[in-house]
């Protein structure tokens, strides 16, 4: 049920399970956020298999941005304080490119995770990665929306010069990653 608090991991639990993508010497390697056990006590509730494989996607394509320095993957000393994708900050150097990989991501949807039910497009393919991003606690940080002259519209919410994670934010989110749960109408489940 959404009402479950999440599990307190000390320290040493996170570093054993790192997610961080920091902590990977080739961008080759298989990124594993995608753990049951560990999303689960980091979030505080069971994630549906579609949203730990955008989980994983998002984790493997901002490990290729940061390694190419089209943006910053910045993390807590203090592991708790970082996303389940391993940072607490994103800072995006080049929003173009950071704008058309999201895009690229999504559009292609090589892990069958981002078109649902058969489309073979959307109109605003940015839109599933925000979503997904709020769900698990990261933001765009007010007043850091890239220059109008490059912008690609006011629904674009993957637009910004910087990011962040806000524990609060994924807590009061975090129902929407159970399955079944979108689509239930907005009854209280708090």
């Amino acid at each position: 049920s959404c009402a479950q608090s999440s599990v307190e991991l000390s320290t040493d639990d996170l570093n054993q399970h790192s997610n961080s993508p920091l902590d990977e010497d080739d961008g080759d390697v298989e990124l594993d956020c995608a753990d049951d056990e560990i999303i689960s006590a980091f979030i505080g509730v069971n994630v549906k298999p579609n949203a730990r494989r955008r989980m994983q996607d998002l984790q493997k394509l901002f490990w290729k941005l940061h390694k190419r320095k089209v943006i910053q993957l910045i993390s807590h000393e203090e592991v708790n304080q970082n996303c389940v994708l391993g940072f607490s900050e994103i800072l995006v150097d080049d929003l173009g490119e950071f704008n058309s990989s999201i895009r690229n991501l999504v559009l292609k949807d090589e892990s069958h995770c981002w078109l649902m039910n058969g489309r073979e497009s959307i109109k605003e393919p940015t839109w599933p990665v925000y979503e997904i991003l709020r769900q698990i606690g990261i933001k765009p940080v007010k007043g850091m929306r890239g220059p109008k002259h490059g912008d690609p519209g006011k629904r674009d919410f993957m637009y910004y010069t910087k990011y962040e994670f806000c524990r609060e934010l994924m807590l009061k989110n975090r129902c929407r990653l159970q399955a079944g749960f979108i689509g239930r109408g907005r009854r209280n489940y708090f």
